[in-house]
């Protein structure tokens, strides 16, 4: 994936916690962040968008069970 959105260097992912749409690229299908070198992260930016999930998560913006696009129907990734 090498996606590199958050390896600029004002960006913080922190700042997108209530958007759970953005944070699809970064999770799999049951939901679980996928490993920084399928992202392509620096250490860093991972663990600012590991807490970012887990805001969205305890802010109810994200399930935690299965990836947020997935479970509606006629979306495919």
């Amino acid at each position: 994936m090498k996606n590199k959105s958050f390896n600029k260097a004002n960006v913080n992912p922190l700042d997108f916690y209530c958007l759970p749409t953005f944070f699809n690229l970064y999770l799999n299908s049951t939901g679980s962040l996928l490993h920084r070198t399928v992202t392509g992260l620096k250490g860093d930016k991972q663990r600012k968008l590991t807490k970012a999930v887990k805001r969205a998560r305890a802010a109810g913006y994200l399930s935690s069970v299965s990836n947020y696009s997935s479970s509606k129907r006629g979306i495919t990734l």
